[in-house]
């Protein structure tokens, strides 16, 4: 038996690809037609992008191909990819070679005139790597080839690269594997080694493989385990018990040591038995989501019907869930809290881990969570009322000083400060409605900054940190390739009684470089601003609102962050609905329990950038342009209907026609 069974059971022509009917269809076509010069595979890691890449290079370069596309398998170019040694067929891992010296030299490589092959093919492995000077020397060989040239590019999303490559390029998305997809995999490697195994045994390590690389690593672990006297069996039956013991008894003896080591409140003993064998972070927090969640289900519960993970079951031993069980129980008799209550703060905590798990902040969330099972809770004695033995004289009930005359005034004017009052929520509803109105784009992003992560050290407010936010992000968007972009936005500044200064900023920004610009935001912003801050990940929370491109998605993520904005409104605030008068907060759509007081910051609460500002509207509305209010019209009814997309549509032709009014006037000057 041949070991390294990803590259034994790689597919050498399209007819072996599984699963993959649509992707190989598309590279059929282009091949045929020779219709595209880049061609761009994505999908999630071990899908089968490189094996496409490598088949398609063979196909294009074949000197005989057959009339479906394929490659004939026979002439010297195909021999010579079958030995990996083609001399006109180049794989670059982007992430080594991915410089603008590297891709010169390529670039000078292809003066040369094959000698065997129809063409010079380039393949880019994680073409995400590729630097900016690398890209623009790419673009230009795409423009201008010095001779026939087919460039190939991998990576998992096709946002990870710049627009103008993205767009010369055929985008051919590939899939996860389904399970039948898995099941056909399985069974022609099992088919090859004569081994057997029932369809419950292959359906687990279906579902417990994550693409088609790790279903066959996982595959080879299981056939090196069953063997006797060091020689691989060939025929026997493929057991539940073996594939348990190959595929997860590491991770068994990992949960054992942890829960061992959580027993004894040993923090180094828990480092070491999670990061011990060198874990991704996120991986490790996955695993415990997982094995926490099954514990619950099936030892602690109540578990209201829910059945426990299949893959969790089969991976979590007996004596591994019997223990843990064990160790929960004992603290939560220590703590004289219910083992359910202790169980749901658990899986709370473990629910709520930073976006970017990295093995610093795994192993400051694990000292937490030690601490969390140490800590005793708060407890609320129950108040007895002293019985009224004796009638007290009655008192004078004195009014409240802010109704007496002398502190009425003043009183009531920092009630009102304490809440957005009328012209601030117009001004924020305008502006949100113009936004629309003028570019025909909703907001998609809101980002909350606190206060109370950030450190006095850093010597910068919430103010501060939002003003140079809102300028440095329109520059990144601009700078990535988004050149003329309008960057604009709602700013909001909010202080509760007691409590620290927040900072709200309610913006759009192009999907295409959302996940760039929350990189950006985490790893180079706040490093930079605030590099004393205690826990980053929480001083700068950042949400998508629009999940969606339909139009009614795009609508109801808009308003929804203007609602967040909304949230400190003045409940005493009411608007006439038909002939009643109905509160303003209920007019937009907020609950009772989502109004608190705004407070009063430090410095100006409401910042609107001048783009969608009132001296842009009123240049418009001098222009002669259509500018519309919901709010002074008192259009209620109206609101978050999506109205504004019609003005926007009106205001284009407006534009339109004044500036073929004004060509047609200097043509006739």
């Amino acid at each position: 038996m041949q070991l390294d069974f990803p590259s034994t059971y790689r597919p050498n022509c399209f007819e072996e690809v599984i699963g993959q009917s649509s992707a190989v269809a598309l590279l059929r076509t282009l091949i045929k037609a020779n219709a595209h010069r880049a061609v761009l595979l994505t999908g999630p890691s071990g899908v089968g992008k490189t094996t496409l890449a490598r088949i398609l290079a063979k196909a294009l370069q074949c000197s005989r191909p057959c009339h479906d596309g394929s490659a004939c398998n026979q002439c010297g170019s195909c021999e010579a990819h079958h030995t990996n040694d083609h001399a006109f067929f180049s794989v670059v891992s982007s992430a080594k070679n991915g410089n603008v010296s590297s891709v010169a030299e390529l670039v000078e490589d292809l003066n040369r005139v094959p000698d065997y092959g129809r063409q010079h093919v380039i393949f880019f492995d994680e073409a995400d790597q590729l630097t900016p000077k690398a890209v623009s020397a790419l673009l230009l060989e795409l423009e201008n080839p010095k001779y026939e040239t087919t460039f190939i590019f991998a990576l998992i999303s096709p946002n990870d690269v710049p627009t103008p490559l993205r767009n010369r390029c055929l985008n051919v998305p590939l899939l996860q594997p389904t399970e039948d997809d898995s099941l056909l995999c399985i069974r022609r490697v099992l088919r090859d080694l004569e081994a057997s195994a029932s369809d419950d045994v292959m359906r687990f390590i279906a579902r417990a493989s994550r693409g088609y690389r790790e279903l066959l690593e996982n595959l080879e672990r299981i056939a090196l385990h069953a063997k006797i006297g060091g020689t691989p069996l060939k025929g026997p039956s493929i057991t539940a018990e073996i594939v348990r013991e190959s595929l997860f008894s590491r991770t068994s003896a990992k949960l054992l040591r942890y829960f061992t080591a959580l027993d004894h409140r040993d923090n180094t003993g828990q480092l070491d038995a999670m990061m011990g064998d060198g874990a991704m972070p996120q991986e490790i927090v996955t695993l415990l989501q997982g094995v926490l969640t099954h514990i619950k289900l099936s030892s602690v519960g109540p578990h209201f019907g829910v059945i426990p993970n299949a893959i969790i079951s089969w991976m979590v031993e007996k004596e591994v869930e019997a223990l843990a069980a064990a160790v929960f129980r004992r603290c939560a008799e220590k703590l004289e809290i219910p083992i359910e209550a202790l169980f749901d703060e658990v899986l709370e905590f473990w629910a709520f881990t930073p976006l970017r798990i990295t093995e610093e902040n795994l192993r400051i969330q694990l000292v937490r969570f030690n601490d969390m099972l140490s800590l005793a809770r708060p407890s609320t004695p129950a108040i007895t009322p002293k019985p009224n033995l004796q009638r007290r004289p009655e008192r004078i009930h004195h009014p409240p000083v802010w109704r007496s005359s002398r502190n009425a005034e003043v009183a009531s004017s920092r009630g009102r400060k304490m809440y957005l009052g009328r012209s601030d929520v117009q001004t924020i509803l305008d502006a949100a409605s113009y936004q629309i109105q003028s570019s025909g784009r909703v907001f998609n992003t809101l980002i909350h900054f606190d206060e109370a992560y950030l450190s006095s050290e850093d010597k910068i407010t919430v103010g501060e940190l939002c003003e140079k936010f809102c300028h440095q992000i329109g520059q990144l968007v601009r700078r990535i390739g988004f050149k003329g972009f309008d960057f604009n936005y709602i700013c909001l500044l909010e202080r509760s009684d007691g409590k620290s200064t927040t900072g709200s900023v309610l913006f759009h920004i192009p999907s295409e470089v959302h996940e760039k610009c929350r990189h950006w935001l985490s790893d180079r912003f706040l490093v930079r601003m605030a590099p004393n801050a205690p826990d980053i990940e929480r001083a700068a929370v950042w949400t998508n609102a629009v999940r969606s491109e339909t139009r009614a998605q795009q609508i109801k993520g808009h308003w929804n962050g203007v609602r967040m904005l909304l949230r400190g409104i003045d409940p005493d605030l009411s608007v006439r609905l038909g002939s009643e008068h109905t509160p303003l907060a209920k007019a937009f759509g907020l609950q009772p329990r989502e109004l608190r007081a705004s407070g009063i910051p430090q410095g100006k609460r409401l910042r609107i950038s001048t783009g969608i500002g009132a001296t842009r509207m009123k240049a418009d509305q001098a222009r002669g342009l259509t500018v519309r209010s919901a709010f002074k019209e008192g259009a209620w009814q109206e609101l978050f209907s999506g109205w504004e997309f019609e003005i926007y549509a009106a205001r284009k032709h407006q534009i339109s026609e004044q500036e073929s009014q004004s060509r047609r006037l200097s043509n006739g000057t």
